[in-house]
């Protein structure tokens, strides 16, 4: 196994360890805050988030599923946020000036984005387990060459 494969399983592992091995103490506060869907053509990104893209009504899917996803994603660094699927055109990176397009045919499911880098579409609503490992996937591509363990300047020379 090599050393990128190798630090990769150790992320996947950590990441994948969310639940049953905590104590009452290590959990987060209970979820009081209402899941509001956002509407509109733009959603603006400063820091790394998931948008879950829902119906305007959301009247098919339980709260316990969007609150054990927000729980995942906080729990990983990442804000959350519920915006309309299909109405949903730009992301925009205020800090790095970029603006992505999303297509028009996109449906529900998640949008996963860091500043300055590009977004990962998971299509459809997953478990809370598999949206972990997706991050934890994003989070590689975001570091791979972190992660290689050569800084760039001496790659170049």
């Amino acid at each position: 196994m090599t050393p990128i494969q190798s630090q990769s399983a150790g992320l996947t592992a950590l990441l994948l360890a969310v639940g049953p091995g905590l104590t009452a103490a290590q959990y987060p506060p209970p979820d009081t805050n209402p899941l509001q869907v956002r509407r509109g053509d733009v959603a603006v990104i400063d820091t790394p988030t998931v948008i879950v893209l829902v119906s305007s009504t959301r009247s098919w899917i339980p709260d316990s599923v969007l609150k054990q996803a927000r729980t995942v994603a906080s729990g990983l660094g990442y804000a959350f946020r519920l915006h309309a699927a299909g109405e949903l055109r730009r992301l925009i990176d205020r800090r790095h000036a970029a603006v992505y397009h999303v297509r028009s045919k996109v449906g529900i499911g998640y949008l996963i984005m860091a500043p300055g880098r590009r977004p990962r579409l998971v299509e459809g609503l997953v478990r809370a387990k598999a949206l972990a490992h997706e991050i934890g996937q994003y989070e590689l591509l975001v570091h791979r060459l972190t992660l290689a363990g050569l800084p760039l300047w001496k790659c170049a020379a």
